[in-house]
């Protein structure tokens, strides 16, 4: 996932910070993490965006998802 793809998402879901994790040589981006073993992506007004188990770690699932959340 390119820079300017993180920057349209941060900018798109209002994020003031995302944290950029890599795991098996995959990109993956965190918000926030309510729970062990799950992850959760919150906007800027504290809506869940995107909720996952520990194991979504396929860039195209995250692609999938983010493009789902855009249209």
């Amino acid at each position: 996932m390119s820079q300017s793809d993180i920057k349209s998402f941060k900018l798109r879901h209002k994020l003031n910070n995302v944290i950029i994790l890599s795991f098996n040589k995959e990109v993956i981006l965190y918000f926030n993490i309510r729970e062990r073993g799950s992850k959760r992506i919150f906007n800027s007004k504290a809506e869940l965006v995107y909720s996952g188990g520990h194991n979504d770690y396929e860039i195209n699932l995250w692609k999938k998802l983010l493009n789902e959340k855009n249209n």
